[in-house]
């Protein structure tokens, strides 16, 4: 891994650490793309979360969040980076280190943005159950999207 992270070549660095799945390396190869110029290539950015993630490095991701939240206040994002696992990440990376409430407002800009999508495509289970057991979320059992919470709810003027 280190003769290719010297060689710079990105193709060869991400399928070295995907092939050995060692979390060493996915840190190593993490650290690597995060050194890179990610606004010019949004596939180093989409690499950044996957290998910190992979790597089960949340506490190597100060900047990788930062990165996160820049992104999806670009104007025009690159199509190479699928907002939805940007926001999955942020929401794991939110439950991973206790912060539930940024965690499930992170979860409901993504169904406000992607409402059609099924949010599991993008948060693991384990997240979804954590939000749900520790804030009392309801999930719906089919796509796991949130319920609204009575507060949320909007009564209906029924007057004819």
């Amino acid at each position: 891994m280190k003769a290719l992270l010297k060689s710079g070549d990105t193709d060869k660095i991400a399928f070295f650490a995907n092939v050995s799945r060692q979390k060493e390396l996915f840190i190593m190869a993490a650290n690597y793309f995060q050194s890179l110029d990610w606004r010019q290539n949004p596939k180093n950015l989409k690499r950044i979360i996957e290998f910190y993630t992979k790597g089960k490095a949340p506490d190597l991701l100060d900047e990788a969040v930062r990165l996160c939240e820049a992104l999806l206040e670009e104007p025009e994002l690159d199509p190479a980076v699928r907002i939805g696992d940007a926001f999955g990440f942020l929401v794991e990376h939110h439950c991973q280190q206790g912060q539930l409430q940024m965690a499930y407002q992170k979860l409901e800009e993504l169904q406000k943005l992607l409402p059609s999508q099924s949010i599991r495509c993008y948060i693991s289970q384990a997240s979804l159950d954590t939000l749900q057991r520790e804030m009392g979320i309801p999930l719906e059992n089919g796509d796991h999207k949130p319920v609204p919470r009575e507060e949320d709810e909007v009564e209906e003027d029924l007057t004819v």
